[in-house]
C-alpha cells in the first residue's frame, strides 16, 4: 500500500468525494489540487491498476475494495496507537504535560492531527484553533492533507493561521490559502515566536508545540531563503525533507495562562 504519496493522497481524496470516475473526468478533479499531465495520469492508473488500488469497471475507474479494506484498517490502527492508548487521557488537568513522538515529520503529521481534532472534541464546535507556523512547511510538502483539514474544519470552526513573512515562499503560499478558501490567514516579520523549525496550535486551553530536530529545520531554511520564484521551488526534493530520520515530538499541555497569551498575541494580526 502507498502512504503518504502526494498523488495517492490526492487520489484517495477524490474517490472519497467521487466514487466512479472517467480518467478524464479523474484528472480534472487531480488538477485542482496538484498538477499532472494527462500522459503521465494514464501512466500512474495502469501502474495502480496493476497493483489492484484501481479498479476498472465499464469504463470508470473507483478505489478497489481491496485497498478500501487497508484505508479502514490503517486508520484504526493509528486510532488505537494514537488516541484510544490507554496509557494517555486527552482530557489533561492545568499544568499537565504529554508528548507523542515520530521518527520523521510526515509520520508525525498524523498525529498532530488526529490528537488536534480529539483535543477540539472536548470543546463546542465553534472553539477557535489558533495555528502558527513559522514556513508554511505543510502546505509545500503534504498540500492536500493541509488544505483539506483547513478548508473542511473552518467549515464549523474559525481558524486563524499566522505564519512569518521571511521568504518569497511565505508570502506566495499565504495567498494560495487564501485562494483555496482560508478565511484568516497572515504573515509578518514582527511577532514573539521562533522564526524558524517551529508549530504552535492553541485549541481553548491546551497548547501544542513542535520544534522541528535541528537539522532537518536547517534543510528547511536553505530551501526557503534559495526560492525567490515558484518555478525555482524542487517539490520532489522538498518532500524528501519529510522522510528524513530525526527524533520529533509534540508537546501537548494544558495551561489557560499561557493559552490565553498566545491566542491574544495571534489574534493582533486579525484585525
Amino acid at each position: 500500500m502507498i502512504l503518504f504519496d502526494p498523488l495517492y493522497d490526492v487520489l484517495v481524496s477524490v474517490f472519497t468525494e467521487h466514487q466512479k470516475l472517467s480518467t478524464q473526468e479523474l484528472h480534472t478533479h487531480i488538477n485542482k489540487k496538484i498538477s499532472i499531465s494527462l500522459p503521465n495520469l494514464y501512466k500512474v492508473i495502469r501502474k495502480l491498476l496493476d497493483d489492484q488500488i484501481l479498479i476498472k469497471e465499464s469504463w470508470k475507474l473507483s478505489l478497489h475494495s481491496r485497498r478500501i479494506a487497508e484505508l479502514y484498517t490503517t486508520a484504526d490502527t493509528l486510532r488505537k496507537v494514537y488516541v484510544e492508548n490507554s496509557s494517555y487521557n486527552l482530557d489533561l488537568k492545568e499544568g499537565e504535560i504529554i508528548n507523542f513522538q515520530a521518527n520523521n515529520i510526515k509520520d508525525i503529521d498524523g498525529i498532530r492531527w488526529d490528537v488536534c481534532l480529539n483535543v477540539h472534541r472536548l470543546y463546542d464546535i465553534s472553539e477557535p484553533m489558533y495555528i502558527y507556523h513559522a514556513h508554511p512547511y505543510y502546505a509545500l510538502g503534504m498540500y492536500d492533507t493541509e488544505m483539506t483539514f483547513f478548508t473542511t474544519t473552518q467549515k464549523n470552526t474559525p481558524v486563524y493561521l499566522l505564519f512569518s513573512d521571511t521568504w518569497f515562499l511565505d508570502t506566495y503560499w499565504a495567498e494560495l490559502y487564501k485562494k483555496a478558501g482560508m478565511k484568516n490567514v497572515a504573515i509578518s516579520k514582527k511577532h514573539p515566536f521562533l522564526q524558524d523549525g517551529y508549530c504552535l496550535n492553541i485549541i481553548g486551553e491546551y497548547i501544542f508545540e513542535f520544534i522541528y530536530p535541528k537539522a532537518i529545520s536547517e534543510y528547511f531554511k536553505v530551501f526557503f531563503s534559495s526560492t525567490h520564484e515558484a518555478k525555482q521551488f524542487n517539490k520532489e526534493l522538498f518532500g524528501k525533507i519529510f522522510e528524513m530520520k530525526g527524533e520529533c515530538k509534540i508537546t501537548l499541555r494544558r495551561s489557560k495562562k499561557d493559552a490565553d497569551m498566545f491566542k491574544k498575541e495571534i489574534k493582533k494580526y486579525f484585525k
